[in-house]
């Protein structure tokens, strides 16, 4: 029984001393920082927070996470980039939304803009 403690042991304190060093943003893409400490949000960025911000309620702010999607953290915005564009600019390649019905056409340029300048927080 001796034996086999030990290297049970052995192999879980390295199975935890190699995780130290793992960067938690890219373990947990949602938990980390999106933005530097001086970076400034960009205006194409704040337009789509915006547009989030006014079609998107109930779902999928204030703690609503339909699909799997909460956007309370702009991290989440640019994490999600490709969902958000796929789900509200035609043609759509996931499911329309909002449900409510399609976003205007100046809104889903706005998004468009967005994604093509970059998809960051300071685009």
């Amino acid at each position: 029984m001796k034996k086999i403690i030990l290297p049970a042991f052995a192999l879980v304190s390295i199975a935890i001393a190699s995780c130290y060093y793992d960067k938690e943003e890219l373990i947990y893409p949602n938990s980390g920082s999106c933005k530097g400490p001086t970076d400034t949000m960009g205006v194409n960025f704040s337009n789509v927070r915006t547009i989030i911000r006014s079609k998107c309620d109930g779902c999928h702010l204030s703690g609503g996470s339909s699909g799997g999607f909460n956007f309370d953290n702009d991290c989440s915005i640019v994490y999600y980039w490709n969902e958000i564009k796929g789900s509200c600019v035609q043609p759509y390649s996931l499911r329309q939304m909002p449900t409510s019905g399609p976003l205007s056409s100046s809104e889903q340029s706005q998004i468009s803009a967005w994604v093509n300048a970059g998809h960051r927080y300071t685009d």
